[in-house]
């Protein structure tokens, strides 16, 4: 059981992995609850499976695998009000490199998504181009201001001074996080997730 403050506890840490599918093993989604969709973005190599496993399993692996695409499925719920509101999280797990055959489920996923997480790390000045790339897309395709968190992994080297002047021009929020120490992991979804529950 993991525990985010007052207003955030996550009861069920892992509940589920699967690919693209709408069931995941040991998982049944809640038909009564909210379902947040978040698609999970960066280039290859960042760590975006390593900050979605410290999340959810709470664990590191230092093995890089290059991911396909895959889905987490979680029950969590927010303590508010003394009421506990249930939502089911669907975290999207996309490939950093998309290529021409990934181009149509890449929109398609964009367009169906309620929120995006960028991942970038902060040694890798390709990343964060990436990062600039992929808002760009994400704003073309839908054509609507869109909830995005971006995540700086490997927290050590950039300026973060440089930076928070792209993410403030965007009007976008950015959090420094390290999958391997698991620093602000936590607080970070917790934010994200406490803004979409407001705005839907």
């Amino acid at each position: 059981m993991g525990k985010w403050g007052e207003r955030f506890i996550m009861l069920k840490k892992v509940t589920g992995k699967c690919l693209y599918s709408d069931h995941c093993n040991g998982y049944q989604e809640t038909a009564c609850c909210k379902s947040l969709r978040v698609l999970v973005l960066g280039a290859p190599g960042v760590g975006k499976t390593s900050v979605l496993e410290q999340f959810l399993y709470g664990k590191f692996c230092s093995d890089y695998l290059p991911t396909v695409s895959e889905v987490y499925k979680s029950r969590v719920f927010i303590k508010k009000d003394k009421a506990k509101k249930e939502i089911n999280l669907e975290l999207r797990d996309f490939n950093g490199k998309i290529n021409q055959m990934f181009t149509r489920l890449y929109r398609e996923e964009v367009i169906k998504a309620d929120a995006f997480i960028i991942v970038y790390s902060e040694n890798s000045e390709q990343s964060f181009a990436k990062v600039v790339e992929t808002v760009a897309d994400i704003n073309n395709i839908r054509n609507v201001k869109s909830p995005i968190l971006i995540l700086q992994n490997k927290k050590d080297l950039k300026s973060y001074e440089e930076l928070s002047k792209y993410f403030y021009m965007i009007n976008t929020k950015h959090a420094v996080v390290s999958a391997k120490d698991n620093k602000n992991i936590h607080d970070a979804f917790k934010d994200l997730i406490l803004d979409l529950e407001r705005d839907f």
